[in-house]
């Protein structure tokens, strides 16, 4: 199976992934995105989930860096927060096809 990228490019960021060396150090949650230090970190014990569930915290983590990125924070309506998040994914997978491939590996993977 393929590796979690280092990094991935958002606007005009690159937040690092960030595994975690051991649960005494890690969240109370399997991914978390911090917009300040640019890194997504990620829990060691996600390894152990299934492929498809990684791939929903991987998006989902991306997602709070495009929010960040391309203004979609709170009080955007549902129409601006739409379009802003089509443009990021568009960037995000442009930009970053090593991401994209490690997702599609993850859904071949996953248990149905």
């Amino acid at each position: 199976m393929l590796k979690l990228p280092p990094n991935v490019k958002v606007g005009g960021h690159t937040y690092r992934f960030v595994w975690l060396a051991k649960s005494a150090e890690a969240v109370d949650e399997w991914m978390h995105c911090d917009y300040d230090a640019q890194r997504i970190r990620v829990h060691p014990a996600c390894k152990t989930l299934d492929g498809s569930k990684i791939a929903e915290y991987v998006i989902h983590e991306v997602q709070h860096a495009i929010n960040e990125a391309y203004g979609n924070l709170d009080g955007a309506t549902e129409e601006h927060f739409t379009t802003q998040s089509a443009k990021g994914w568009l960037q995000v997978y442009r930009e970053n096809p090593k991401l994209f491939a490690y997702i599609d590996a993850l859904l071949c993977t996953a248990t149905a």
